[in-house]
Order: C-alpha cells, then sequence, then structure tokens
C-alpha cells in the first residue's frame, strides 16, 4: 500500500466508522430508524461533522459482506429489520 493509501485509510479518530456501525447495529433493537443508527455511530466516534450518510453506506457495506443481516423496510424513512 502507497503512503497516499495508507494516509487515504487512517483513522480519524479513535474508532473507526466501520467498528462504530458495528457496535451501533449491535446495540439497536430489531426494528430501526437509521438515523437513530447515524446518532450513535457519531457519538461513538466522536466525528460530528461526518456526513450522516456516510454511516449508511458503511451500514450497507457491511450488509453487502454478510457481516451484518438487516432488510430496508423503508428506503424513504430509512427504516430497517435485523432479521
Amino acid at each position: 500500500m502507497t503512503e497516499k493509501q495508507m494516509r487515504y485509510f487512517k483513522k480519524k479518530g479513535a474508532m473507526s466508522v466501520i467498528d462504530a456501525v458495528r457496535i451501533a447495529y449491535e446495540r439497536m433493537p430489531r426494528k430501526f430508524y437509521g438515523s437513530i443508527l447515524v446518532e450513535n455511530v457519531l457519538h461513538l466516534t466522536g466525528r460530528y461533522g461526518m456526513y450522516q450518510e456516510t454511516a449508511l453506506r458503511k451500514m450497507r457495506l457491511l450488509r453487502q459482506r454478510g457481516e451484518l443481516d438487516l432488510k430496508c423496510l423503508s428506503a424513504i424513512d430509512s427504516y430497517y429489520r435485523k432479521l
């Protein structure tokens, strides 16, 4: 990995966004709104200036990898259910 790539993947806080999404997901009830998950991720990372879409994008990435088992019930309301 080049130095430029290392700077891109460097954690910007005590906890990475992906790790925070994993922890926040485990704390969520069976059905939850994405906005609540985002608030928990922002609190865990301490990166309050982070775009909210970043946390949701990481959650979808983890779902695609098979690390999270969830279904989107409403894309408009960002409402999810754990499977």
